[in-house]
C-alpha cells in the first residue's frame, strides 16, 4: 500500500491514547490587546527564548500572517538544546492581518466550499522539497471555529536525505475582533496520528476558549 492509501485509513478515536487535557498560560499583547494563548500543558514557547531559530522555522508563511506563538513539547524542546533535533509535535499561533472577526462568516463558507482544500501559500524551506499530500477535509467545526487538515510528505534535500511525512491541522478561531491561525502539526507513522492531532487541536481550542472568556 503506498503512503497515500495508509493515509486514508482512519481509526475511531477510541483507538486513539489519552491526548494534553489541561491548559498552561502564555500571555501576549497583540496590538493594545491581551491574549492567552493556553497552549495545551507539556507544551513550551521557543520565540520567546530563541528569536533567530523562531525566524528560521516561522519565514516561510505570507506576511499577513504573524506569528505570536510557537510551542513544542518541553521533552524535545531540551532535547533540541542538547542535541539540534527537529521536533514531532509542535503547535503554532498566528494572527491573521487580512482577516477580521465580522469576516468570519464568509471564511467559514471559503473553507466549506472546498471541503478544506484551500491553496497552500507558505514557502517551503529550500532544504525541503514536497512529495504531495492528503487532504483531510474539515475535520471539526463549531460556532467560532473551524479546522481542515492534510498529511504531507516532504523530504530534505541536503544529506542526510530522508523522507518526513506529517499530519498539518489548521484551525481558524474567533477571539475577540480577531481571527487567529492555529497549526497542530505531529509526525505521521499510522492512523492513530491523526486522530491524536485531532484531540490535540480539539483540546488547544478548549483551552484558548476557557482563557479568552470574553474574546481577549
Amino acid at each position: 500500500m503506498t503512503w497515500l492509501g495508509l493515509a486514508l485509513v482512519l481509526l475511531p478515536e477510541s483507538f486513539v491514547s489519552a491526548a494534553e487535557g489541561k491548559c498552561a498560560s502564555n500571555v501576549v499583547m497583540v496590538d493594545a490587546d491581551r491574549i492567552d494563548l493556553a497552549p495545551p500543558t507539556g507544551f513550551v514557547e521557543i520565540c520567546s527564548q530563541d528569536a533567530k531559530l523562531c525566524e528560521v522555522l516561522t519565514r516561510g508563511y505570507p506576511p499577513s500572517a504573524e506569528t505570536i506563538g510557537y510551542f513544542v513539547t518541553a521533552t524535545e524542546w531540551a532535547r533540541h538544546k542538547k542535541q539540534k533535533v527537529g521536533f514531532t509535535r509542535y503547535l503554532i499561533a498566528q494572527v491573521s492581518r487580512s482577516t477580521a472577526a465580522k469576516d468570519f462568516p464568509g471564511l467559514k463558507d471559503f473553507i466549506r466550499a472546498r471541503q478544506g482544500k484551500l491553496p497552500d501559500h507558505t514557502d517551503l524551506p529550500k532544504t525541503l522539497k514536497s512529495q504531495g499530500q492528503v487532504s483531510l477535509g474539515i475535520v471539526d467545526e463549531a460556532p467560532d471555529s473551524i479546522s481542515f487538515g492534510t498529511i504531507m510528505k516532504t523530504r530534505t534535500t541536503e544529506p542526510p536525505e530522508r523522507t518526513l511525512v506529517q499530519v498539518a491541522l489548521n484551525s481558524a478561531l474567533v477571539i475577540g475582533p480577531r481571527v487567529l491561525s492555529l497549526y497542530t502539526f505531529r509526525d505521521f507513522q499510522t492512523a492513530k496520528d491523526v486522530e491524536a492531532a485531532k484531540q490535540l487541536t480539539r483540546n488547544w481550542l478548549q483551552c484558548l476558549r476557557s482563557a479568552n472568556p470574553k474574546g481577549g
